[in-house]
Protein backbone atom coordinates (compact mmCIF):
# COMPACT_ATOMS: atom_id res chain seq x y z
CA UNK A 1 0.00 0.00 0.00
CA UNK A 2 1.58 3.30 -1.06
CA UNK A 3 1.66 6.58 0.88
CA UNK A 4 -1.16 8.14 -1.14
CA UNK A 5 -3.40 5.15 -0.45
CA UNK A 6 -2.63 5.39 3.27
CA UNK A 7 -3.64 9.06 3.30
CA UNK A 8 -6.83 8.42 1.37
CA UNK A 9 -7.66 5.24 3.27
CA UNK A 10 -6.69 5.80 6.92
CA UNK A 11 -7.17 2.73 9.10
CA UNK A 12 -10.39 2.67 11.07
CA UNK A 13 -10.05 3.29 14.79
CA UNK A 14 -13.35 1.54 15.45
CA UNK A 15 -11.60 -1.64 16.51
CA UNK A 16 -9.26 0.12 18.94
CA UNK A 17 -12.15 2.05 20.47
CA UNK A 18 -14.26 -1.12 20.67
CA UNK A 19 -11.34 -2.98 22.25
CA UNK A 20 -10.99 -0.23 24.87
CA UNK A 21 -14.71 -0.45 25.67
CA UNK A 22 -14.50 -4.23 25.99
CA UNK A 23 -11.52 -3.96 28.33
CA UNK A 24 -13.39 -1.51 30.58
CA UNK A 25 -16.52 -3.70 30.73
CA UNK A 26 -14.64 -6.94 31.34
CA UNK A 27 -12.44 -5.45 34.05
CA UNK A 28 -15.37 -3.76 35.78
CA UNK A 29 -17.45 -6.92 35.60
CA UNK A 30 -14.83 -9.28 36.97
CA UNK A 31 -12.85 -6.94 39.22
CA UNK A 32 -14.39 -8.19 42.47
CA UNK A 33 -14.54 -11.86 41.59
CA UNK A 34 -11.26 -12.19 39.66
CA UNK A 35 -8.89 -9.30 38.97
CA UNK A 36 -9.09 -7.61 42.39
CA UNK A 37 -10.43 -10.55 44.37
CA UNK A 38 -7.58 -10.28 46.88
CA UNK A 39 -9.18 -7.06 48.14
CA UNK A 40 -12.66 -8.54 48.52
CA UNK A 41 -14.09 -11.38 50.55
CA UNK A 42 -15.14 -13.75 47.80
CA UNK A 43 -15.44 -17.51 47.61
CA UNK A 44 -12.37 -19.41 46.40
CA UNK A 45 -12.14 -20.18 42.72
CA UNK A 46 -11.74 -23.68 41.37
CA UNK A 47 -8.60 -24.44 39.32
CA UNK A 48 -10.83 -24.72 36.24
CA UNK A 49 -12.25 -21.25 36.87
CA UNK A 50 -8.72 -19.86 37.24
CA UNK A 51 -7.72 -21.33 33.88
CA UNK A 52 -10.92 -20.03 32.28
CA UNK A 53 -10.29 -16.53 33.63
CA UNK A 54 -6.67 -16.55 32.44
CA UNK A 55 -7.64 -17.69 28.95
CA UNK A 56 -10.38 -15.08 28.64
CA UNK A 57 -8.01 -12.36 29.84
CA UNK A 58 -5.46 -13.55 27.30
CA UNK A 59 -8.01 -13.24 24.50
CA UNK A 60 -8.99 -9.69 25.47
CA UNK A 61 -5.31 -8.71 25.62
CA UNK A 62 -4.72 -10.34 22.24
CA UNK A 63 -7.72 -8.57 20.69
CA UNK A 64 -6.45 -5.20 21.89
CA UNK A 65 -2.97 -5.99 20.59
CA UNK A 66 -4.23 -7.15 17.20
CA UNK A 67 -6.43 -4.07 16.79
CA UNK A 68 -3.49 -1.78 17.56
CA UNK A 69 -1.18 -3.68 15.22
CA UNK A 70 -3.57 -3.24 12.31
CA UNK A 71 -4.14 0.42 13.16
CA UNK A 72 -0.36 0.91 13.03
CA UNK A 73 -0.14 -1.27 9.91
CA UNK A 74 2.07 -3.97 11.45
CA UNK A 75 0.32 -6.59 9.36
CA UNK A 76 3.10 -9.20 9.38
CA UNK A 77 3.21 -9.37 13.18
CA UNK A 78 -0.60 -9.39 13.30
CA UNK A 79 -0.61 -12.48 11.07
CA UNK A 80 2.08 -14.23 13.11
CA UNK A 81 -0.06 -13.84 16.21
CA UNK A 82 -3.01 -15.35 14.37
CA UNK A 83 -1.90 -18.98 14.86
CA UNK A 84 -1.57 -18.84 18.67
CA UNK A 85 -4.74 -16.73 18.66
CA UNK A 86 -6.68 -19.49 16.93
CA UNK A 87 -5.38 -22.03 19.45
CA UNK A 88 -6.34 -19.71 22.30
CA UNK A 89 -9.88 -19.35 20.95
CA UNK A 90 -10.28 -23.13 20.75
CA UNK A 91 -9.07 -23.50 24.35
CA UNK A 92 -11.50 -20.79 25.48
CA UNK A 93 -14.46 -22.66 24.00
CA UNK A 94 -13.37 -26.01 25.46
CA UNK A 95 -12.41 -24.78 28.93
CA UNK A 96 -15.33 -22.35 29.05
CA UNK A 97 -17.79 -25.12 28.22
CA UNK A 98 -16.29 -27.31 30.93
CA UNK A 99 -16.50 -24.42 33.40
CA UNK A 100 -20.18 -23.85 32.64
CA UNK A 101 -20.87 -27.59 32.84
CA UNK A 102 -19.12 -27.81 36.21
CA UNK A 103 -21.15 -24.87 37.53
CA UNK A 104 -24.39 -26.53 36.40
CA UNK A 105 -23.37 -29.80 38.03
CA UNK A 106 -22.65 -28.03 41.32
CA UNK A 107 -25.93 -26.13 41.38
CA UNK A 108 -28.22 -28.64 39.68
CA UNK A 109 -26.72 -32.09 40.26
CA UNK A 110 -29.93 -33.88 39.24
CA UNK A 111 -30.51 -31.97 36.01
CA UNK A 112 -31.47 -34.19 33.09
CA UNK A 113 -30.14 -33.72 29.57
CA UNK A 114 -32.91 -31.36 28.44
CA UNK A 115 -32.70 -29.20 31.56
CA UNK A 116 -28.90 -29.24 31.40
CA UNK A 117 -29.04 -27.92 27.83
CA UNK A 118 -31.43 -25.12 28.76
CA UNK A 119 -29.32 -24.11 31.75
CA UNK A 120 -26.19 -24.22 29.60
CA UNK A 121 -27.78 -21.63 27.31
CA UNK A 122 -29.01 -19.68 30.34
CA UNK A 123 -25.45 -19.54 31.71
CA UNK A 124 -24.23 -17.90 28.48
CA UNK A 125 -22.94 -21.15 27.01
CA UNK A 126 -24.58 -20.27 23.69
CA UNK A 127 -22.71 -16.96 23.56
CA UNK A 128 -19.49 -18.87 24.22
CA UNK A 129 -20.15 -21.21 21.31
CA UNK A 130 -21.11 -18.26 19.12
CA UNK A 131 -17.73 -16.76 19.93
CA UNK A 132 -16.07 -19.95 18.70
CA UNK A 133 -18.19 -20.09 15.55
CA UNK A 134 -17.47 -16.46 14.64
CA UNK A 135 -13.74 -16.87 15.28
CA UNK A 136 -13.73 -19.97 13.05
CA UNK A 137 -15.57 -18.05 10.33
CA UNK A 138 -13.10 -15.19 10.68
CA UNK A 139 -10.15 -17.58 10.35
CA UNK A 140 -11.64 -19.19 7.25
CA UNK A 141 -12.14 -15.70 5.81
CA UNK A 142 -8.73 -14.36 6.83
CA UNK A 143 -7.74 -13.75 3.21
CA UNK A 144 -10.48 -11.10 3.09
CA UNK A 145 -9.45 -8.62 5.76
CA UNK A 146 -12.72 -6.65 5.58
CA UNK A 147 -14.61 -9.82 6.54
CA UNK A 148 -12.03 -11.14 8.99
CA UNK A 149 -11.81 -8.06 11.21
CA UNK A 150 -15.57 -7.59 11.48
CA UNK A 151 -16.20 -11.19 12.46
CA UNK A 152 -13.42 -11.04 15.06
CA UNK A 153 -14.98 -7.94 16.57
CA UNK A 154 -18.43 -9.55 16.73
CA UNK A 155 -16.90 -12.71 18.22
CA UNK A 156 -15.35 -10.72 21.06
CA UNK A 157 -18.54 -8.74 21.66
CA UNK A 158 -20.35 -12.09 22.07
CA UNK A 159 -18.27 -12.68 25.22
CA UNK A 160 -19.61 -9.59 27.01
CA UNK A 161 -22.85 -10.83 28.72
CA UNK A 162 -21.20 -12.37 31.84
CA UNK A 163 -19.17 -9.22 32.49
CA UNK A 164 -22.08 -6.84 31.96
CA UNK A 165 -24.33 -9.06 34.06
CA UNK A 166 -21.97 -8.78 37.00
CA UNK A 167 -21.84 -5.01 36.67
CA UNK A 168 -25.64 -4.97 36.76
CA UNK A 169 -25.62 -7.19 39.87
CA UNK A 170 -23.44 -4.63 41.67
CA UNK A 171 -25.75 -1.78 40.66
CA UNK A 172 -28.97 -3.73 41.29
CA UNK A 173 -28.23 -6.40 43.95
CA UNK A 174 -31.95 -7.19 44.28
CA UNK A 175 -32.75 -6.69 40.63
CA UNK A 176 -35.23 -9.53 40.24
CA UNK A 177 -33.63 -10.73 37.02
CA UNK A 178 -33.05 -7.28 35.59
CA UNK A 179 -29.29 -7.86 35.62
CA UNK A 180 -29.82 -10.60 33.00
CA UNK A 181 -31.89 -8.29 30.81
CA UNK A 182 -29.32 -5.52 31.20
CA UNK A 183 -26.55 -7.93 30.19
CA UNK A 184 -28.40 -8.90 27.03
CA UNK A 185 -29.45 -5.33 26.23
CA UNK A 186 -25.98 -3.88 26.77
CA UNK A 187 -24.35 -6.55 24.62
CA UNK A 188 -26.82 -5.99 21.79
CA UNK A 189 -26.41 -2.21 22.10
CA UNK A 190 -22.61 -2.53 21.97
CA UNK A 191 -22.87 -4.66 18.83
CA UNK A 192 -25.33 -2.24 17.19
CA UNK A 193 -23.16 0.79 17.99
CA UNK A 194 -20.16 -0.93 16.39
CA UNK A 195 -22.26 -1.82 13.34
CA UNK A 196 -23.62 1.73 13.08
CA UNK A 197 -20.14 3.28 13.34
CA UNK A 198 -18.83 0.86 10.72
CA UNK A 199 -21.74 1.63 8.40
CA UNK A 200 -21.35 5.41 8.78
CA UNK A 201 -17.64 5.20 7.97
CA UNK A 202 -18.07 2.95 4.94
CA UNK A 203 -21.36 4.28 3.66
CA UNK A 204 -22.99 0.86 3.60
CA UNK A 205 -23.77 -2.10 5.83
CA UNK A 206 -21.02 -4.67 5.39
CA UNK A 207 -22.47 -8.20 5.11
CA UNK A 208 -19.98 -9.63 7.61
CA UNK A 209 -20.87 -6.99 10.21
CA UNK A 210 -24.57 -7.51 9.54
CA UNK A 211 -24.28 -11.30 9.97
CA UNK A 212 -22.10 -11.05 13.07
CA UNK A 213 -24.38 -8.47 14.71
CA UNK A 214 -27.48 -10.52 13.86
CA UNK A 215 -25.85 -13.60 15.42
CA UNK A 216 -25.07 -11.69 18.63
CA UNK A 217 -28.67 -10.46 18.80
CA UNK A 218 -30.05 -13.96 18.17
CA UNK A 219 -27.84 -15.50 20.87
CA UNK A 220 -28.93 -12.81 23.34
CA UNK A 221 -32.61 -13.45 22.59
CA UNK A 222 -32.25 -17.23 22.92
CA UNK A 223 -30.39 -16.79 26.21
CA UNK A 224 -33.20 -14.57 27.46
CA UNK A 225 -35.76 -17.21 26.50
CA UNK A 226 -33.79 -19.84 28.41
CA UNK A 227 -33.55 -17.58 31.46
CA UNK A 228 -37.30 -16.89 31.29
CA UNK A 229 -37.92 -20.63 31.64
CA UNK A 230 -36.93 -20.62 35.34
Amino acid sequence: MNELSVRLNPPSRLYSYAALGIVVLVFAGFARSYYLRAFFSTRPLTPLAHVHGALMTGWIALFVTQARLIERRHVALHRRLGVPGAALAAMIVIVGSLTVAAAIHRRFPDAGLARFGRIFVEFDGLSLWLFGALVLAAILGRSRSEVHKRLMLCATVALLPPAVGRIAELLMPAGGGWNLRIAAGATVTFALVCAAADTLRNGRVHPAMACGTAAVIAASLLTQLAQAGD
